[in-house]
């Protein structure tokens, strides 16, 4: 009986645990209580018992970890009285920062005897923020979601409404990345990083929510670092919170949330080797190594992206007439920034004009735009994915040798243009602008030419950029790597691609952009145009053989010159790269042009793709050969210009010249003058105009940056009297390969009779052998005109008081007009004493014929004339007359009403026309009588005497 009373008291007793441990099972909660002063809601952890019994008495801990917190506890409380009891902030601010494990533990007790029941802890809640997985794997240009979750209620003022709260209670969570190992900061025109936040402010934020558990997500993207990494590249995310404004106790300010371990994986190897290529006259390559000929005049879309506003245009005008065009124009546009090279004055198909100087020109919208470097006659220009065009100038004259585009990741399936679209298939290079199927060579070309007077131009004088492409829009990334709020602070925004330009050491594509402006007010531009009779429609015609040359002696001699250059068989040893798509450029060449005018630029567009690639790949600064060299140390050293002209040595591709010698292929004499270089202004420059004539821009070819200058002053006087003043040496402000800064401190208004100052500028390479002079004249265009060939200059105020040759033309007529009015008048007074006079003289005056010269014609000084005789006729038309000298009256000579000046004078007939005695009128004869006024014979018996008055 005894037993089987002890069996059922354990029976009831099992009954009881199990009635309690499926009652009592016990958890935390978070939710938001009121402050004790009752102006915030804070946020509170509580600790829940599931299935309350009645007659018990609860008593309940506290944990931070295995931390006990003393004053949260609560003893023997009821249920009711428990549930209003919790862990708040106060209880562990002082001590504890979030992102830690909270628990509490519950023992329940008899309410009567105080025996303990039920003894229970719960399970760990995370009070904080967490990610949903510590690491990750995300490949170049692709996303990664990541998930942040916070489990604790955001503290908010009790005195906002709940829409006020979402409003105004949200938490910011920075997140800045690192990299595990150091890589240099720029390379290739990139930054070197690894990851980018699709996020406008490095930060994300929750938003408020009364329980707490909210969620939120970002991307993380593959940073497109351009260069076919040998291995995976590993980084950290990292998360903070800097401030946030209604955390009155701070407990998110030390907040340690985890970090996340990201590996990137590379993708840049899917464009190895992906280059696009127009060299010589012009060879043409796609980027998935299709070639091909154009021999086409005119612009041209050589690349553009389908999504993106990046583009190239080429321009090609005729190198061998009627035969091949070459490059002479290259225009990168990036957004709202374009940068223009040309070399060409022209666009013909039979007619070559080609520029002094390349004329150049870069519009900078945003720095981040465009990367631009000059190494001597070497061009670059990088696009923020990637994207690079190279382009170098002949060294025979100023073509441009060849155009290299090197596609990045974001061109993968999404290009168009001459290069092609690159997807590694040849059969789909050829398709038409706007359309989709591929085509016929020809087809394909003319479709992507530029128009005559088209929108599309980027050679034209204003070219229009629209904002966009009306392209598909794309993310907004952010590069992240440093604290938020740290001094050393970084946040780069790129509104498009997974990369970045390295403005670090963008000062070149800075001061271009400034240069650019400066060089238009200095009147250095070239406006570009087209051969009148240029045509759309006009075909090359076929080459031929000439010269000697046949494919067989052309063939051997382009693969002698290949096979014998070292850099050519480093290049074919060390990497990829095949010389046979050159040797064969090479022949056509030859058939082209008869001679071997472009072996040198193949083959340096054979080295420029090699040097381009071998930059772009790790796995050739990692590598080495048996003696310990690196495989890019190894290449470098045979790929510089020309191989130094054999006077310097070749270092990671560049030149360093011997002493006493120069230029990027080190072929200049550093003793060789200076010559060859172009004012502004065209040398005139007006001391009244807003621009100083001080600093002077000055465009040539500049093969070193150290420039000695020497300035030859004088001074031009109003009486155009020069005087020499002054000589002084200084240095010129090297820019670049194409243009220097000149420091010329001169003040026209120094002399107040001085009507221009100027100078002989002359430049050096060595301070002692000086090139040319050229003239610089300052003065003020509102007062002077000024020649700087004859060195005079001209008042202005004297030209106006000197009558023009329109005044002049006025006076004349005026004469003119009063002469004949004098004229006029004279000739009616004559005619009206000529009617008073007495008959006999009218009649002597009609019978006597007027003499053919009236003017007086001096003595010949070469020849003395013989007198005429007294009785011989002044006029020799007359016969001589026979008459009494004593009775004879000397009278005056005639006068003619048009002198010599007005009417020609016709040769002399005798030598009596050079005598400068008057002549004589021969007797008059007597009147007739009854020619006579019969009035007279009435009033006189008198005999009417001619003779008397």
């Amino acid at each position: 009986m005894e037993y089987q009373t002890m069996t059922v008291y354990w029976i009831y007793i099992v009954l009881i645990h199990v009635v309690f441990v499926n009652s009592y099972s016990v958890h935390v909660e978070t939710s938001l209580e009121q402050s004790s002063d009752g102006t915030m809601l804070e946020p509170v952890f509580k600790c829940v018992v599931d299935h309350p019994q009645d007659g018990v008495l609860y008593d309940v801990q506290w944990f931070i970890g295995n931390d006990l917190i003393p004053k949260a506890g609560s003893y023997n409380v009821t249920y009711q009285t428990m549930n209003t009891s919790s862990l708040k902030t106060d209880h562990w601010a002082d001590n504890y920062s979030l992102n830690f494990n909270v628990s509490c533990s519950v023992t329940i007790k008899n309410a009567t005897s105080g025996n303990t029941v039920y003894h229970n802890t719960s399970s760990p809640y995370f009070a904080g923020i967490t990610s949903e997985s510590s690491e990750i794997v995300v490949k170049e240009s692709e996303q990664v979601e990541i998930r942040l979750t916070n489990s604790v209620p955001l503290s908010c003022p009790t005195s906002l409404n709940d829409s006020m709260k979402q409003g105004s209670c949200k938490l910011p969570v920075n997140i800045w990345t690192t990299a595990e190992k150091y890589r240099e900061r720029c390379r290739n025109g990139l930054l070197m990083e690894d990851l980018l936040i699709d996020s406008l402010q490095c930060a994300v934020t929750f938003e408020f929510n009364e329980f707490g558990n909210s969620s939120i997500v970002f991307n993380v993207t593959g940073y497109t670092d351009g260069m076919i990494n040998y291995q995976n590249r590993t980084s950290r995310i990292h998360f903070n919170v800097s401030n946030y404004y209604h955390d009155r106790h701070g407990i998110w300010r030390n907040i340690s949330i985890p970090e996340i371990k990201a590996t990137v994986v590379d993708r840049d190897y899917l464009v190895d080797w992906r280059l696009c290529t127009s060299y010589n006259d012009p060879h043409m390559t796609t980027f998935d190594g299709k070639t091909w000929e154009n021999h086409r005049p005119g612009e041209f879309v050589m690349y553009r992206h389908q999504h993106l506003p990046y583009s190239v245009n080429v321009l090609f005008s005729s190198c061998v007439a009627g035969y091949a065009t070459c490059n002479c124009g290259v225009a990168v546009r990036s957004n709202l920034s374009l940068y223009v090279v040309r070399t060409c004055a022209q666009v013909s198909s039979t007619q070559t004009e080609l520029l002094t100087f390349p004329y150049e020109n870069l519009t900078l919208n945003r720095t981040t735009d465009l990367h631009v470097s000059k190494l001597g006659r070497l061009y670059e220009a990088t696009f923020p994915t990637g994207t690079k065009v190279s382009f170098d100038l002949s060294y025979d004259d100023t073509w441009i040798s060849s155009v290299r585009v090197r596609a990045s990741v974001s061109d993968i399936d999404a290009t168009e243009g001459l290069c092609g679209l690159i997807n590694g298939d040849q059969s789909d290079d050829f398709i038409p602008k706007q359309e989709n199927n591929s085509t016929d060579e020809q087809t394909f070309l003319l479709s992507w030419r530029v128009p005559l007077k088209s929108n599309e131009s980027l050679f034209s004088k204003q070219p229009k950029l629209s904002p966009n492409l009306n392209r598909r829009e794309y993310e907004m990334y952010s590069l992240c790597t440093s604290i938020p709020n740290d001094t050393s602070s970084e946040v780069v925004l790129n509104t498009s691609v997974p990369s970045m330009l390295c403005t670090e050491d963008n000062s070149i594509t800075t001061n271009l952009s400034l240069l650019s402006d400066k060089t238009t007010e200095a009147g250095f531009t070239e406006d570009l145009s087209y051969d009148p009779n240029y045509s759309e429609t006009d075909t090359p015609q076929v080459s031929v053989w000439r010269n000697g040359w046949t494919e067989s002696t052309a063939r051997t001699f382009c693969q002698n010159s290949f096979n014998t250059d070292l850099g050519v068989n480093e290049c074919q040893t060390l990497t990829k790269i095949d010389s046979s798509s050159y040797i064969e450029s090479c022949i056509a060449d030859i058939k082209l042009s008869g001679n071997t005018t472009y072996l040198q630029d193949t083959m340096n567009t054979f080295k420029g793709a090699c040097f381009q690639e071998v930059t772009h790949g790790e796995v050739y600064y990692v590598n080495r050969t048996t003696d310990g060299r690196f495989l890019a140390d190894i290449i470098f050293s045979v790929l510089c210009p020309r191989d130094c002209s054999g006077n310097g040595n070749c270092t990671n591709g560049n030149c360093n010249c011997f002493s006493g010698f120069i230029g990027s292929d080190c072929s200049i004499q550093l003793s060789s003058p200076l010559e060859g270089f172009r004012l502004p202004f065209d040398g005139l420059c007006d001391s009244s105009a807003p621009r100083s004539c001080q600093t002077f821009f000055v465009i040539g070819f500049f093969h070193s940056d150290v420039i000695f200058v020497k300035l030859s002053i004088f001074v031009i006087f109003t009486n155009n009297s020069v005087i020499n003043t002054s000589e002084s040496f200084t240095h010129a402000t090297y820019h670049h390969y194409n243009l220097i800064a000149l420091d010329i401190s001169l003040d026209s208004q120094g002399n107040n009779t001085g009507a221009a100052i100027g100078c002989y500028v002359t430049l050096s390479y060595d301070g002692t052998t000086y090139g040319d002079p050229q003239i610089l004249l300052i003065y003020d265009k509102d007062m002077y005109d000024c020649n700087r060939e004859t060195l005079e200059c001209t008042s202005k105020a004297q030209e106006e008081k000197e009558p023009s040759d329109s005044d002049n033309l006025v006076l004349i007529a005026i004469l003119v007009t009063v002469m004949s009015v004098l004229s006029a008048i004279t000739a009616f007074l004559i005619l009206k004493k000529y009617k008073s006079l007495p008959c006999f003289v009218k009649k002597s005056m009609i019978t006597s014929p007027p003499p053919r010269q009236h003017s007086i014609i001096p003595h010949s000084k070469t020849k003395k004339n013989k007198m005429p005789k007294m009785d011989d006729s002044i006029i020799s038309s007359h016969p001589p007359m026979q008459h009494n000298m004593g009775q004879d009256r000397r009278r005056k000579p005639s006068i003619s009403f048009l002198s010599s000046a007005q009417y020609p004078q016709s040769p002399p007939t005798s030598h009596l026309q050079h005598n400068t005695r008057p002549h004589r009128i021969p007797p008059l004869e007597p009147c007739i009588i009854s020619q006579l006024p019969r009035r007279q014979e009435l009033n006189s018996n008198k005999r009417f005497s001619p003779y008397k008055s």
